[in-house]
């Protein structure tokens, strides 16, 4: 059984996140089905064996802050009885939804920065990777299990996110240098990563 959650792990910038055991590793960042595909699935026999998860993918190459990214699902099973699939993430809870059918075989799921947030607090320098795993399970119980690695960036004027929100620290009065950096109330200004 795969452990599906990252717990509570905080990061600090410029940290990547901490990858569990059992979680995926892949590099995402294809807008292909096949981007970071990790299937952990095992190959079908005959009747009654267990889902296989063929492929896993994301729609875009990164997820950004006020964006969503779709990840998708390509199952196979020898009974044709699949059941129902679940998207796990970091974070509490692990469960980010039900995938959803789209055509035989095909199944997706919308996650959004928010989404990912609500669970794990987004505070990163530059990117971090986040590991989603999907689980199908068929009318016998037996389960599939896939994954892919999503990267979370801010791009644009600034490389930083502070709580869930991308900010310049060069000027950011709030997180001047880095996170959690507030200027004094007399200081007040943020240039150049410093408090003047």
């Amino acid at each position: 059984m795969l452990a599906l959650s990252l717990g509570t792990v905080s990061v600090a910038c410029g940290e990547p996140p901490s990858v569990g055991a059992g979680w995926p590793t892949g590099t995402g960042g294809e807008t292909s089905a096949s981007a970071g595909a990790v299937s952990t699935g095992a190959v079908s026999t005959g009747p009654g064996d267990r889902p296989e998860v063929i492929d896993v993918g994301i729609d875009v190459l990164v997820l950004r802050e006020g964006e969503a990214v779709v990840v998708t699902a390509v199952v196979s099973d020898p009974d044709d009885d699949v059941r129902e699939g679940e998207l796990f993430g970091p974070g509490e809870p692990a469960s980010y939804g039900a995938m959803e059918p789209e055509s035989a075989g095909r199944w997706r799921s919308m996650v959004t920065w928010s989404d990912v947030h609500e669970r794990w607090p987004l505070e990163f320098e530059r990117e971090v990777e986040l590991p989603f795993v999907v689980r199908f399970v068929d009318a016998q119980g037996h389960e599939g299990e896939g994954g892919v690695v999503v990267r979370a960036i801010c791009g644009g004027l600034t490389d930083t996110a502070c709580d869930g929100v991308c900010v310049d620290v060069q000027v950011d009065a709030m997180h001047c240098g880095g996170c959690g950096q507030p200027c004094e109330a007399e200081v007040g200004a943020c240039i150049n990563g410093l408090c003047q």
